[in-house]
């Protein structure tokens, strides 16, 4: 009688044993259509995963790529996203409940990097509701297909290494000391030294050459 009696709350204990960590992961917002390289998912305070093609990413959760990674994503209101090396980006809010529904938002935030992407519903439907921030710049969409690229202020500093100007003392080395500034070769992956100069990241380039051009003299 006792086993019996019991049955029914052991088999409800073992469904939401089952069902919490779904539940707490949150919203489905897509999923990756492909990952190359070192890249990782997760929530501020948890641990990370990494990131594999068709898996799941969450409202609230956040992608990290390592340099020279890449990872394209489908959202579940089609929208279609390329996350670039070398960033980090956290999904905010992402609500979407089908076609008809006026309240569906999206809402990320770029700490670093860029990525590229191209509306889908939401972006379409709700452009009210559709947001993406940087640290200085909050942007609304831009168009059915945008790329956004956030470059930090520290990224025109040159970190100059030591022995800068040992490894080619002459004059003539100057183009060849360049090669050996980090922040060079940051820029030059997020495409810089080829941007507008009125761009973010046009600017960050000429930034950087002037405090290059002045650290050499």
């Amino acid at each position: 009688m006792f086993v019996k009696s019991c049955w029914p709350l052991m088999l409800f204990a073992a469904l939401v044993a089952a069902t919490g960590p779904v539940c707490a992961q949150g919203t489905e917002a897509g999923r990756f259509l492909s990952v190359v390289g070192d890249v990782r998912v997760g929530r501020e305070g948890a641990p990370q995963r990494a990131a594999q093609r068709a898996a799941e990413f969450y409202e609230g959760e956040s992608i990290v790529t390592a340099a020279g990674a890449l990872a394209q994503l489908r959202m579940t209101d089609g929208a279609l996203m390329s996350v670039r090396g070398d960033t980090e980006i956290k999904l905010e809010r992402f609500s979407y409940a089908g076609e008809q529904d006026r309240n569906a938002s999206f809402f990320m935030s770029v700490l670093k990097g860029g990525l590229r992407t191209i509306t889908g519903v939401i972006g379409r439907q709700n452009r009210e509701r559709y947001r993406i921030t940087t640290a200085t710049v909050t942007i609304g969409v831009r168009g059915t297909d945008f790329e956004i690229v956030h470059v930090p202020p520290q990224a025109a500093s040159l970190e100059v290494p030591a022995g800068y100007f040992r490894i080619y003392p002459l004059k003539s080395g100057k183009k060849f000391r360049i090669l050996g500034l980090k922040r060079y070769y940051e820029l030059r992956e997020l495409k810089a030294h080829l941007a507008s100069e009125n761009s973010i990241l046009g600017k960050a380039w000429k930034r950087f050459l002037i405090k290059w051009e002045k650290y050499e003299k």
